[in-house]
């Protein structure tokens, strides 16, 4: 027997897609800010915005328009496009796990300062090397900090 579904239920559905979508458009936009080493009151300065509404960006309470965020990655020297990767071929869940652990990450001082060593380094080895290095301390199975 199939479902049938009401408008309202596509309504909602399409309503938990956006903020789906709002959601993890913020916390990239959060994390490209931490990475560039940038506050909110700096990049709301540069936009013409309260830090309050950046805020609201990044916890995609707020929806961004497109000409907002074309001016974000503009003053973060990013491809715009980077704020969709991984909206299209991906389960909501693997997404929400992944934005989840990737947010505990660059709200940690020890992760921002983990990404940019890895960012500023040239020599792809070297990179390639500290992640061996770490999934080696991963796998040794010590104490983790929650």
């Amino acid at each position: 027997m199939e479902k049938q579904v009401t408008v309202k239920e596509e309504k909602s559905e399409e309503q938990h897609s956006s903020q789906q979508i709002n959601r993890s458009i913020g916390s990239k936009l959060r994390m490209l800010r931490t990475l560039s080493g940038k506050s909110q009151q700096d990049i709301a300065v540069a936009l013409g915005i309260s830090f309050q509404q950046l805020h609201k960006y990044e916890t995609g309470v707020d929806r961004i328009s497109a000409a907002r965020l074309y001016q974000v990655a503009r003053y973060l020297a990013v491809d715009v496009n980077i704020f969709f990767a991984d909206l299209d071929d991906r389960s909501d869940e693997i997404n929400s796990q992944e934005a989840a652990r990737l947010q505990r990450l660059v709200n940690s001082r020890e992760g921002v300062t983990l990404l940019q060593a890895y960012l500023d380094t040239p020599n792809d080895n070297a990179k390639k090397l500290a992640v061996n290095i770490l999934r080696l301390g991963a796998d040794v199975g010590g104490e983790r900090d929650s």
